[in-house]
């Protein structure tokens, strides 16, 4: 994830003091749209295959001077924000607006929510023995898009090359 800059980090932290809470959903909402602006760049950067681990097979070494790499795929399930959740916010918005009693320029279009509350999503994380080199990705794929998207992507076949072994890490039924 790409790092939040340091004027925004107030916007991250805990609300828990009372000052603190008034602004509560000044921070929420900054947060939010930090958020889908790092969403857009990491997205933009994977299409183009520009975000790429800084690591290679060569600098995975077991303890046996082997080079090795584990790779371990799980599924989650990852809440969403729901359509109705969506329409309850914009007219919160609208509401505090109206309140505030002065005009302000107009909401962006509302971005359509989710069917349902949660989605399963595909993990997969390939790491070396010692674990310093690390690298995951995530996917709402099924398990065949999350094949695509480690093993087959063009920058892991160029990560993985030259690996002696190759381990992968599930679960049986």
């Amino acid at each position: 994830m790409l790092p939040v800059e340091p004027g925004v980090e107030p916007f991250c932290g805990d609300v828990g003091e009372p000052e603190a809470r008034r602004q509560s959903f000044a921070r929420q909402e900054t947060l939010r749209q930090v958020v889908e602006a790092e969403e857009k760049q990491i997205v933009r950067a994977t299409r183009q295959a520009t975000l790429v681990p800084n690591w290679s097979a060569k600098d995975c070494q077991s303890a046996e001077g082997r080079s090795r790499v584990y790779l371990g795929c799980d599924g989650v399930k990852v809440p969403l924000v729901t359509e109705a959740e969506k329409k309850k916010r914009r007219e919160t918005i609208r509401k505090k607006r109206q309140r505030r009693g002065r005009k302000c320029k107009p909401l962006p279009r509302r971005q359509l929510g989710a069917d349902n509350a949660h989605k399963e999503f595909k993990v997969a994380l390939l790491f070396d023995e010692s674990k310093t080199h690390r690298n995951v990705d995530a996917t709402r794929g099924n398990h065949e898009v999350a094949g695509r998207m480690t093993i087959s992507h063009p920058y892991h076949k160029k990560t993985l090359e030259g690996l002696l072994r190759k381990y992968s890490i599930h679960e049986w039924p």
